[in-house]
């Protein structure tokens, strides 16, 4: 869950339709407005304390914002993993598109810092590093994926976009989705403002094995990695590179 999660708020891929222009136009203009409020609603404005549980056993955790080098930075902290306790810190990147002669900004959240427990030593991963893991995570994102301003967006993709209200989670809160079927290869992913971090599944619902929100809510829990520990943390490359390693 941890790692849908490093890449998910970008929306998981922004999916084109490919029926006509004026279609393609309208299903892109959905998902930008759904990509913004998404990051604006469910991420930034969250407040610390701010949790979504998955399925799995994974809690995210919502950590609030932190200045780094002049840049504002929203953290997750992931508990009850099979993976020890972590956290990654985002920044907002505005990434424009042109399409059909408009263009569009879509709001995404690139991971600047992540801090790994491994070995029983906390480990600060840098933006490069963390750059390096992404991009054997295919297939890319293209809103994770670093745009070129003014890029011209391609419909390639057979695209649906709708909404569904009434879902109930199992923890038997309701909430509305948007559902986004991408009828080229299969795909499915349900994604949601109402909810932290607005995502909610991939795959159909009642379909075994897919990562799934099971319930969320505003307190409770606490972070395990204190701002202490962070700047007690270790640079990964003084591990992976220092004396004795390659």
């Amino acid at each position: 869950m941890r790692r849908v999660l490093l890449w998910l708020l970008s929306l998981v891929s922004i999916l084109f339709a490919v029926q006509n222009d004026q279609q393609c136009l309208e299903t892109m203009m959905k998902l930008h407005d759904l990509q913004n409020r998404i990051v604006k609603k469910s991420f930034e404005a969250l407040k610390p304390g701010t949790w979504a549980k998955y399925n799995d056993g994974t809690l995210a955790l919502y950590l609030g914002e932190q200045p780094v080098d002049g840049k504002r930075l929203y953290g997750i902290e992931f508990q009850n993993t099979r993976m020890p306790v972590s956290q990654i810190w985002y920044a907002e990147v505005p990434k424009n598109f042109i399409l059909l002669g408009r263009k569009l900004t879509f709001l995404t959240l690139d991971p600047r810092i992540a801090y790994l427990n491994i070995g029983g030593v906390l480990v600060k991963v840098d933006k490069d590093l963390i750059d390096l893991y992404l991009t054997r995570m295919q297939p890319l994102s293209i809103g994770l994926t670093p745009a070129q301003i003014q890029t011209t967006a391609k419909c390639v993709h057979d695209t649906v976009l709708r909404f569904r209200s009434g879902i109930r989670l199992p923890s038997g809160k309701v909430i509305d989705v948007a559902e986004i079927i991408d009828r080229t290869t299969g795909g499915v992913v349900y994604m949601s403002d109402e909810v932290p971090f607005g995502y909610v599944r991939t795959g159909p619902f009642g379909s075994p094995g897919a990562p799934s929100l099971v319930d969320f809510g505003y307190g409770g829990h606490t972070p395990h990695i204190t701002p202490a520990q962070q700047r007690a943390a270790k640079p990964a490359a003084s591990l992976l590179f220092g004396p004795g390693r390659f």
